[in-house]
């Protein structure tokens, strides 16, 4: 319907809007979108593709604020699509022109802007009207305000979004003074320095997000990004790494090295490569990872505020629902640690990687178990030891199913056994006896469980020592502490001392 009466619906949208994006973000027990869920996003999206933008536009702005995350997380996804639609011709076609007439009316007199959207441009249910009169300089700002008000959201999705957003229009833009004035706008303080903060992490990484800049930095090599394909094929994901291959070949001799260096980093930090990742076909997130793998080296060269909504829309991949995205995401991981010798890049994401990766391990599907073994032993041998002992023990200790949680066991061994022998003890104490103490309750009617608890107590034995460890199990269930004292005998026996009495509980 919303199809065929186009634009004699533009007068509801403001009604349908909220409803839609309050079923759209409803979950089943199960914790994945049921059939509603998917036909109300559909809905959205048809509503996106079809309606006046500055008519969708105010619908979604209008209810941005909405004192749900996960609404506010469906408002966000929409938004960007928004603005990616009028940009996916690559900048040159009328939805992209009428975007920048947009902007630079909106830059003209923000204070007026802000005041028509108040008066009736903000969407408000029963206003039926936008601003001046229908034109989109009011939903652009409203737009550019929400994107920066996500920011500040915890969900990593909401957050690269909020960055599509503010990227896309500032993109839009075309020039300082009128970014500034619609910068100028934002309250408070803190989001300007935020939105300052994307755009000098866009900037420097060579790319601001249409593409143009990273192809400047290809020397016209970068062309259209794989996954910007209209409807790519099967055969397009196989084809996403021959981009970095291209750009190599076509560096100039005298400095060929720097150069495709700034091409990957230009594609990394791009908007198009967030918008892949984050999109509803698999295709294109499989196509997306697929570059992501081949531009690893480059993800240390960016700043943090670059980094971190890619390091966000990765995790999600990790834990993707298609085996097949999750396999991919996993094995970009995996090459990011390996290309990044100190960790550095990825010290600031390891509290949500790890997990994700641990989660991994206990998959049913073997191509997404071994590659999620590749990444971790990736991650143990690249990221800073005593940082991986403390996010290995969380997600030993709880968090993911049990399966996920015995066979993060051995990664953790790994880890203790990377660090400094001086420091063990202290580590071992703080963050891996707890891990071992709660799998040893969770675990001790499971052969594997039972397996790697041993296993663990035996790297614990010889971290802190076998008297250490028993002081530690008088407080435990008799099971438990049977556990704690086999492995103690065991490592005395290994040092030539004597066995130990079982320790009567406190």
């Amino acid at each position: 319907m919303m199809r065929q009466q186009q634009p004699a619906m533009n007068r509801e949208l403001e009604m349908i809007t909220l409803p839609l994006c309050r079923r759209a973000s409803e979950l089943s027990t199960a914790g994945r979108e049921n059939f509603m869920t998917t036909e109300a996003n559909r809905t959205l999206s048809t509503m996106v593709s079809t309606s006046r933008p500055e008519r969708a536009g105010a619908a979604l702005i209008a209810i941005a604020g909405h004192k749900s995350p996960v609404v506010r997380a469906v408002v966000s996804s929409h938004l960007a699509a928004l603005l990616a639609s009028a940009t996916a011709d690559g900048g040159g076609g009328e939805g992209a022109a009428a975007l920048r007439a947009a902007v630079a009316d909106a830059a003209v007199a923000p204070g007026r802007m802000a005041a028509t959207m108040r008066s009736g441009g903000s969407g408000r249910r029963g206003s039926g009207t936008t601003p001046s009169g229908g034109g989109g300089e009011g939903w652009v700002l409203g737009a550019f305000k929400a994107g920066a008000a996500f920011l500040d959201e915890g969900a990593p999705k909401t957050r690269a979004n909020g960055k599509l957003l503010v990227l896309a229009i500032s993109d839009a833009a075309g020039g300082p003074a009128k970014l500034g004035a619609l910068c100028a706008e934002l309250q408070p303080a803190t989001l300007q320095q935020k939105v300052a903060d994307v755009l000098k992490a866009a900037k420097g990484g060579g790319g601001g997000g249409s593409g143009g800049a990273g192809a400047a930095a290809g020397g016209g090599a970068v062309a259209v990004p794989p996954w910007k394909a209209k409807k790519p094929g099967r055969g397009a994901r196989q084809a996403a790494p021959v981009v970095a291959a291209a750009t190599a070949s076509a560096a100039p001799s005298g400095g060929g090295a720097p150069v495709a260096a700034g091409a990957s980093a230009a594609r990394l930090s791009s908007v198009e490569m967030l918008t892949a990742l984050s999109s509803k076909d698999f295709e294109e997130r499989l196509a997306a990872l697929n570059d992501f793998e081949a531009d690893a080296a480059a993800l240390a060269s960016l700043d943090e505020a670059a980094r971190s909504p890619l390091l966000d829309a990765l995790t999600q991949r990790l834990m993707d629902g298609n085996a097949k995205v999750s396999a991919q995401a996993l094995q970009a991981l995996a090459a990011c640690a390996r290309a990044d010798g100190g960790g550095g890049a990825l010290s600031g994401s390891l509290i949500m990687l790890v997990p994700a990766v641990s989660a991994g391990l206990g998959s049913n599907k073997a191509d997404v178990s071994a590659a999620a073994h590749d990444a971790a032993d990736a991650l143990v041998g690249a990221a800073d030891s005593a940082a991986m002992v403390q996010h290995l023990s969380g997600a030993v200790g709880s968090g993911p199913p049990l399966k996920s949680r015995v066979a993060t066991v051995g990664k953790l061994q790994a880890a203790i056994g990377r660090v400094d022998p001086k420091a063990q003890p202290k580590l071992a104490a703080r963050w891996a006896l707890p891990a071992a103490m709660s799998l040893a309750k969770d675990g001790k009617n499971s052969p594997e469980g039972r397996a790697a608890i041993s296993a663990l107590l035996d790297t614990l034995a010889a971290a802190l020592g076998p008297a250490a460890l028993m002081d530690q199990a008088a407080s435990l269930p008799a099971p438990v502490r049977n556990s704690f004292k086999e492995a103690a005998d065991r490592a005395a026996a290994a040092a030539g001392g004597a066995r130990f009495k079982s320790p009567a509980r406190r």
